[in-house]
């Protein structure tokens, strides 16, 4: 009772700080901030050369399904895809967003286009293709697209001199997308979210 009473209260602050991320920089805050998605995971893992120390870790980000559910063809990944955007919609209209069908579709779109430049599960279990340990040059030179400098620091990674880039080929890919696809689609995705 008192969940349904305080409605969706709670969101507010949350989308009013996706609503002020209006420019790129600002979203980027968002991105490395806990709490939002991203389409870049920043964090601190297990070193994948040394498990005995922790190191930190980017890699491909924020998909509301497994990457497959998107990309498989036939009729039961089909029933996935229409079901998953109905949700998408559904919570949109819960949360009070308005044009809930039309962000819906837009930001399925939106995720299948990213799911494309995702890794595979396969090739996510190749350890040492993962395992790609960069300073802050070869950072900028994989995906400059993302600011990040900007992102660790806000991660609270600031003051560490390298980070481990894995799913290299996706973070440079998903770079392009961040570069090109409009900041409202942006803001929509990590409405949802």
């Amino acid at each position: 009772a008192g969940i349904e009473a305080r409605g969706t209260a709670p969101l507010k602050p949350y989308l009013a700080k996706i609503a002020a991320a209006n420019d790129r920089a600002k979203l980027q805050t968002l991105f490395a901030t806990v709490g939002y998605a991203s389409p870049v995971d920043v964090g601190i893992i297990p070193d994948l050369a040394d498990p005995t120390q922790y190191t930190a870790f980017a890699g491909q980000g924020t998909l509301g399904m497994a990457r497959d559910y998107y990309l498989l063809e036939g009729e039961k990944y089909d029933k996935f895809r229409a079901a998953y955007r109905a949700y998408v919609e559904q919570v949109l209209t819960l949360a009070g967003i308005a044009d809930a069908a039309k962000k819906a579709d837009t930001i399925v779109a939106f995720e299948t286009a990213m799911a494309k430049v995702h890794w595979s599960p396969e090739q996510n279990r190749n350890i040492m293709a993962l395992y790609k340990p960069m300073d802050r040059a070869g950072m900028a030179k994989l995906a400059p697209e993302f600011d990040w400098a900007g992102m660790m620091q806000t991660a609270g990674l600031g003051s560490l001199p390298k980070m481990i880039m894995g799913n290299d080929t996706a973070l440079t890919a998903l770079g392009k997308m961040f570069a090109e696809v409009p900041v409202s689609t942006w803001q929509d995705w990590m409405t949802f979210h």
